[in-house]
């Protein structure tokens, strides 16, 4: 979840006729062929002269927005069903708010082009390298993960104890459809804890605490590891022993892993394909075509409405499909000014601390304060939905300040940490040689 903000360009590609510069990314060109590494994060997304692809900032942000404003209506606004007939107004306010599955659709989409799509770069021209790859895909993990889990135990904790245990037990989650349940409360137990670190919610243990959204940081982080062997294996330049060996792991990550967490992947590979695609831009020049835009635009717009109003994991999949297919047009569209370029950019900044945080802090002021009082919509229920989202924003600003803004220094300093080991085994080995000697 999923991470977006812009550098400025380091070279230019030969063949790319609009002079894409993939900097960010981690994107370089040497001798008219690209070298990319893995991505993404706030400082590592492609730019079209430092303006263009602003537009996948602002979708990052929008669709951790729009996960957090799902969950807050679902926690402070009666549920849809209970609250007929509607108005006009109200059918729409309830589709816009209720999108929170399909933007992490979106996500996937996103990480797919973003870490996908330069993987598979690199794998084809034969620099793929598991080391640097692994170092920037745990680190930026991690470096939320880690402080939103700490925080979702101080929440829980606090929140049990302050009269919220209901909650946590899952009582009220036939009012919200939202968090614990009666079949599967919090479970703040170490286990559990130490599972979700390793990514492994979902498939051995439920998801840290009362954090739902953290299932799809399980998914993320598989398909960082799964797909790339499978690359490996189909596209790779090596031997036909380690392709072999790269399928075999592959094959058997696919075997392991939940169903649907393997068919979701499809999403995190069209995003992939997209980046591909636009790498390829100048034998592919469809997707500077009209006609491929309006393509695209009505296949979002009809996946997006199947799948909100028949729920289904091929409604998911084509929705995604679309998505990776829109990320191909937006990162061509120019920019909508200074003002518009800082709030995207602010927004996908914190958008995985958002995604990370924002639900034991909606849980712990509704499950402490409020549950299981709801509201018809209306200005008070409009009042305290913009409070709960207001503070949830603010807090993981806060949160982002402390430790995710720092995920780059964090990297160098582990990489040069690395360096100074490897070079400083030759010198140990030699006084010890030394010492024997005298």
């Amino acid at each position: 979840m999923s991470e977006l903000s812009s550098r400025g360009p380091e070279s230019v590609g030969k063949h790319l006729r609009t002079r894409i510069v993939l900097t960010q990314f981690s994107s370089s060109i040497h001798n008219g062929r690209f070298r990319v590494s893995s991505g993404p994060s706030p400082t590592e997304i492609m730019n079209v002269r430092g303006r263009r692809f602003v537009h996948l900032d602002m979708l990052r942000g929008l669709a951790a927005v729009g996960v957090l404003v799902g969950h807050t209506r679902g926690f402070l606004i009666n549920n849809y069903a209970a609250t007929a007939p509607h108005s006009l107004f109200d059918q729409l306010f309830y589709f816009v708010t209720g999108l929170g599955h399909q933007s992490v659709i979106a996500f996937f989409a996103l990480s797919g082009f973003l870490v996908g799509g330069p993987a598979l770069r690199d794998i084809m021209s034969g620099r793929w390298n598991w080391g640097p790859y692994l170092l920037r895909r745990l680190t930026r993990l991690w470096t939320v993960l880690i402080p939103a889990l700490l925080l979702t135990w101080i929440l829980d904790t606090a929140g049990a104890a302050l009269g919220g245990h209901a909650g946590y037990e899952g009582v009220f989650y036939s009012a919200s459809f939202s968090g614990p349940s009666l079949a599967n409360p919090a479970d703040l137990s170490l286990p559990t804890c130490l599972a979700n670190i390793l990514f492994l919610q979902t498939i051995l243990t439920p998801v840290f605490g009362s954090n739902g959204p953290l299932w799809s940081l399980a998914n993320e982080f598989w398909y960082y590891i799964t797909f790339p062997f499978l690359f490996s294996a189909l596209i790779g330049a090596g031997r036909v022993l380690s392709r072999l060996c790269n399928a075999l792991i592959g094959i058997a990550l696919v075997l392991i892993l939940p169903i649907e967490m393997t068919l979701l992947g499809a999403i995190w590979i069209s995003g992939a394909i997209a980046h591909h695609v636009v790498s390829q831009q100048h034998r592919c020049r469809m997707i500077n075509h009209p006609a491929w835009a309006a393509i695209v635009i009505i296949a979002v717009i009809t996946s997006l409405i199947f799948d909100k109003l028949i729920a289904g994991l091929l409604w998911d999949l084509l929705l995604g499909a679309a998505v990776a297919g829109l990320l191909s047009i937006l990162i061509f569209l120019p920019s909508l000014g200074e003002s518009y370029r800082k709030i995207a950019g602010a927004l996908s900044n914190v958008s995985y601390t958002l995604y990370a945080t924002h639900f034991p802090l909606l849980a712990f002021g509704w499950f402490v304060f409020f549950a299981p009082t709801k509201w018809s919509l209306g200005p008070l229920a409009t009042f305290f939905m913009t409070g709960f989202g207001a503070t949830a924003l603010v807090s993981s600003a806060v949160v982002w300040w402390a430790f995710e803004r720092n995920t780059n220094r964090i990297r160098k300093t582990i990489e040069q940490w690395a360096v100074s080991i490897q070079h400083s085994k030759p010198s140990t080995m030699a006084r010890s040689i030394l010492g024997r000697g005298k």
